[in-house]
């Protein structure tokens, strides 16, 4: 009787762990560009400017240029040497106080 009640407490527990990572809002700083989520990290970089952040969303941005956590008019940069989207693989660089910040491509 004591194993099926930890089995039960344990199946519980498995169950409000799945339940919890269902949640599809990305808490992180992040940015949509052409058609890719990317993830903000804060490594310093220098390059070619492609763009900027258009508009500042309070959920999960889903569209090229909308951001969450990134200011608008932000400028985006190619990193040279790296791929802006390249099947798993992505980087781009954007510009935070004046210093340039690698973002890397989120896969789901």
């Amino acid at each position: 009787m004591v194993i099926l009640k930890n089995l039960f407490v344990l199946l519980g527990l498995g169950i409000i762990l799945a339940l919890s990572s269902c949640n599809n809002e990305i808490d992180a700083s992040h940015f949509i560009w052409n058609d890719n989520l990317y993830i903000a990290t804060y490594e310093p970089i220098s390059d070619e400017e492609i763009g900027m952040i258009s508009r500042v969303v309070k959920g999960t941005a889903k569209e090229s240029g909308e951001a969450k956590g990134i200011a608008q008019g932000t400028r985006l940069y190619q990193i040279k040497g790296r791929e802006i989207s390249s099947g798993k693989i992505g980087y781009i660089a954007y510009e935070l106080d004046g210093k340039l910040y690698i973002a890397s491509k989120y896969i789901q």
